[in-house]
């Protein structure tokens, strides 16, 4: 009778090791899917910031196509209309700068998730693996 009810009590240990090992897996997983989340916005952040940076230096061409043309107006007396154009672009190329900037530090913060994500996947499975060699 001891004996079982040493057994008894045995089995209730590990049943209560297990139920704090799953719920510790579940927070672990709920914390990976969020970082997951995380890592699909920032992303987005990125494609949505490589659109921009696409779209400001097809602006910077059509600029330098347009100073292009404000210089050979210029020779013919347009002077003004020359200054006007370099300001324009040296207003793109602060914007693309800007964007180059941002860019980075998005790509920055990609690098960072993605890295947690490495380090909570596999604390999941040293987790997961200690879990089964407990069984």
């Amino acid at each position: 009778a001891q004996a079982r009810a040493d057994e008894l009590r045995a089995e209730q240990d590990v049943a209560m090791t297990l139920e704090k090992d799953r719920k510790l897996l579940e927070a672990q997983c709920k914390d990976a899917q969020a970082r997951a989340d995380e890592l699909r916005a920032e992303q987005d952040v990125a494609m949505t910031l490589e659109k921009d940076r696409k779209l400001l230096e097809a602006q910077c061409k059509d600029a330098q196509a347009r100073a292009d043309e404000a210089e050979v107006n210029a020779l013919k007396g347009g002077k003004k209309a020359m200054i006007k154009m370099e300001t324009r672009i040296r207003e793109l190329e602060s914007e693309l700068d800007a964007e180059s900037r941002r860019f980075a530090d998005s790509s920055k913060n990609l690098r960072k998730t993605e890295r947690k994500i490495k380090e909570l996947t596999f604390a999941a499975d040293e987790d997961k693996k200690n879990h089964e060699r407990m069984q």
